[in-house]
């Protein structure tokens, strides 16, 4: 991998990322046309009337594909996915090029992390180490999961068995995966493991993965019924049990959301942000209409660490 760490200012990212770009994948598990998306970040306030969100800043403000947002295990830096301009490259199955890139949230500097041939996708740190965990889209169209060093240094894969992967979760040494097939699989794998496929727990999900916060367990969404008459679940996954527990409905048609260090479930609705507590029983109530913003559809969602901060994605 060539890899540049050398930091960016905002401005000089949009000149090097331009205005004009071609049609690109939502990212290799849905592999669908989306439109233009944005990073948003705003404060959380809890308040006696309940939580509230701040005037959201737009932290990648451009036409293009910038998707995808974690936050570092600090909180300090989001890490996001970008795509090129076509002018720039192409990844290795022909597709616009997409790489990882990190904003510092205390100078909004955005830096490069890969320059790659293939195109990498969903960046998560690993537990414990200074290090990415990324899906790769390889040369002959393999999607495996690699582990990128926040030094620079070179990417190795972490999962040779597993695959086609398009997004993944940690829980200390243990990977919950979605793997792409006729439905969509939940398989359990382990680091420790990679040369173990994994073991499938549950079909037809979603693409949101998470772990949830305080327990060794994720969370993950099912999609019950036949097409045009499902239902979704988010359902927690007991990593020592194995045991699957049915926590609440998704949005009507959402399945994009984030956990809170506090256990509470954030989810958009159009431009409307909603959190939900399964722990009291509570089902997904609105929390701010950021429409007002000029923010347009919301889909992916991360709370930072300190439960302050959401990051989200939004069309343009």
């Amino acid at each position: 991998m060539s890899a540049s760490r050398r930091s960016l200012p905002l401005r000089s990212l949009l000149f090097l990322l331009p205005f004009c770009v071609l049609a690109f994948f939502a990212s290799p598990a849905l592999g669908q046309d989306v439109p233009s998306t944005d990073l948003w970040l705003a404060p959380i306030f809890e308040t006696a009337d309940g939580p509230s969100l701040g005037t959201p800043e737009n932290l990648t403000n451009r036409e293009g594909y910038d998707n995808q947002p974690a936050f570092s295990d600090d909180g300090s830096t989001i890490y996001f996915t970008s795509q090129l301009q076509a002018a720039e490259g192409t990844a290795a199955d022909g597709t616009a090029q997409t790489d990882l890139f990190a904003i510092d949230l205390d100078s909004r500097e955005i830096r490069r992390l890969t320059e790659t041939p293939e195109s990498e996708y969903s960046p998560t740190p690993i537990p414990g180490e200074r290090a990415l965990s990324s899906v790769r889209v390889e040369a002959d169209g393999a999607q495996r999961l690699w582990r990128f060093p926040l030094d620079g240094s070179a990417p190795s894969r972490i999962l040779e068995a597993a695959e086609p992967v398009g997004y993944h979760a940690w829980s200390g040494d243990e990977l919950v995966l979605f793997v792409l097939g006729e439905p969509h699989e939940l398989r359990r794998a382990s680091a420790k493991r990679p040369d173990d496929p994994g073991t499938t727990v549950a079909r037809s999900i979603g693409r949101a993965l998470h772990k949830v916060p305080a327990e060794n367990a994720f969370s993950f969404v099912e999609k019950v019924g036949g097409e045009g008459r499902e239902t979704w679940w988010i359902q927690k996954l007991d990593v020592e049990t194995g045991k699957i527990e049915r926590l609440l409905r998704t949005l009507p048609g959402r399945e994009d959301l984030a956990w809170s260090p506090r256990g509470m479930i954030w989810s958009a609705d159009g431009a409307v942000v909603h959190r939900a507590c399964p722990a009291c029983g509570e089902g997904f109530a609105p929390v701010t209409d950021l429409s007002e913003h000029g923010i347009g559809e919301i889909t992916r969602l991360a709370i930072s660490p300190d439960g302050r901060s959401i990051v989200f994605v939004a069309t343009r």
